[in-house]
């Protein structure tokens, strides 16, 4: 569903991506994990078309996702994306905010987009929220919110960049096992998470990157088994302890 081939990305004089290629499959659930400042966010950007590369090309079903005649606001509803700091409006209350994309993007009626946003807020355990303001959740109630408002664009993948790391320790769990969920749903699926357990838990391919470039890649199976960098071992020593 998504090859990315031969992308460098450079912000400024520092060269974030470099020559980096890998594919995502229909189905298929991808982790990507490594240090801090590895590039693993701004990979994931430019599959979403928030970054656009240096050099190199981003295809979604095999069409240049940054070529003129390509639409990028039908591409983020079809490949949905979950931020760290959740991007909620916070001027909308919890169904507004899961409506307000699927009246102006595709269209639907409000009666329509009132039913599906309901249908997945309940999916999250969110539905008793609906007419919240959304400053009065709690940061894993918000995550899971946005979660819904993702589903509810009906996406062929959603991205997830980090999405825990600004919930306190105990919302964690909440929004991890929601995301479990959807993985066992079938939706296909690319998480950069700091998670490591909840990696090789959920994912069928890890990726390990560090300093811009994926290191290996291999099943969770393998991967701890048998990594076969030094950069990888040192890496999931610290994890396996």
């Amino acid at each position: 569903m998504i090859e990315i081939k031969n992308i460098v990305k450079s912000f400024n004089d520092l060269k974030v991506l470099k020559d980096i290629s890998l594919n995502v499959n229909q189905g298929q659930k991808v982790a990507i994990i490594g240090p801090s400042g590895s590039g693993k966010s701004t990979l994931l950007r430019l599959m979403n078309g928030l970054e656009t590369p240096d050099e190199g090309k981003v295809l979604f079903e095999s069409k240049d996702i940054f070529e003129s005649k390509f639409s990028l606001n039908t591409h983020r509803q079809e490949v949905g994306m979950i931020f760290q700091q959740f991007n909620l409006f916070d001027h909308l209350n919890v169904l507004e905010n899961c409506n307000i994309g699927q009246e102006k993007v595709l269209k639907r009626s409000k009666k329509e987009a009132t039913e599906v946003s309901l249908h997945f807020l309940d999916k999250v355990d969110m539905k008793d929220f609906a007419k919240a303001n959304v400053n009065m959740l709690s940061g894993g109630q918000k995550q899971r919110v946005a979660i819904a408002r993702a589903l509810a664009m009906n996406p062929k993948v959603l991205l997830f960049d980090e999405p825990t790391s600004a919930l306190d320790p105990q919302m964690v769990q909440e929004v991890l096992e929601v995301i479990e969920e959807l993985a066992q749903s079938g939706l296909t699926m690319v998480i950069v998470t700091h998670e490591m357990q909840f990696a090789f838990d959920v994912a069928d391919i890890i990726y390990f990157m560090k300093d811009g470039q994926i290191v290996e890649y291999d099943s969770p199976t393998n991967l701890l088994a048998n990594p076969q960098k030094e950069a990888t071992v040192q890496f999931l020593s610290k994890f396996l302890k």
